[in-house]
């Protein structure tokens, strides 16, 4: 019998690994800016990603998943950053987005703090043009994440997903989160 923290782990490269091809064939969610963030570009970026988390609970089982949203403040944070000053604050991390190409020469390790379950909004802005940061990597954005900025192995609950929801659960699994303003 398998391990199922492997077979977990096996899932996971492989969703991320189809969110490589997406990226590759221009599917890609967009990176936004406070620039030219339509409400339309929001909205999508948003089931994107929620889409991810609901595939990753669904394929790990990870019982409280949330939904994450789009929190206006991150973005405003998120705009004032810099290539070269990218900084966690007490209720976010940060999760520098490079560009298309990058993601899928270095791997997608990026994209672990966005389905980690405890977070439950996201703010970014994208870079124009892309710049090259600390690590000499092309960065064409930065997403906050919050509310938790250091993140740990204790807030991810095994079992069916919305099992462990606080509240109420999507029907896709996600757990909804509490006042929160759902439009971007």
């Amino acid at each position: 019998m398998r391990n199922t923290s492997t077979m977990a782990s096996r899932w996971l490269v492989s969703i991320i690994l189809l969110m490589a091809c997406s990226i590759q064939l221009g599917c890609s969610a967009p990176i936004l800016s406070k620039r030219d963030a339509s409400q339309e570009r929001k909205e999508r970026f948003i089931i994107f990603i929620n889409d991810m988390r609901s595939a990753v609970a669904q394929k790990i089982n990870i019982a409280n998943m949330n939904e994450l949203v789009w929190d206006k403040e991150l973005e405003r944070k998120a705009s004032k950053m810099t290539c070269h000053r990218m900084v966690s604050g007490p209720d976010y991390s940060v999760e520098v987005m490079p560009t298309p190409l990058k993601m899928i020469t270095s791997g997608m390790s990026f994209f672990v703090n966005l389905i980690r379950p405890a977070q439950t909004k996201i703010g970014c802005f994208e870079f124009h043009p892309p710049c090259v940061g600390t690590r000499r990597v092309n960065n064409a954005g930065v997403c906050l994440i919050g509310p938790k900025n250091k993140l740990n192995d204790e807030d991810i609950l095994k079992g069916e997903p919305g099992s462990a929801c606080p509240g109420e659960t999507r029907h896709d699994g996600l757990c909804v989160v509490d006042g929160a303003d759902v439009t971007p």
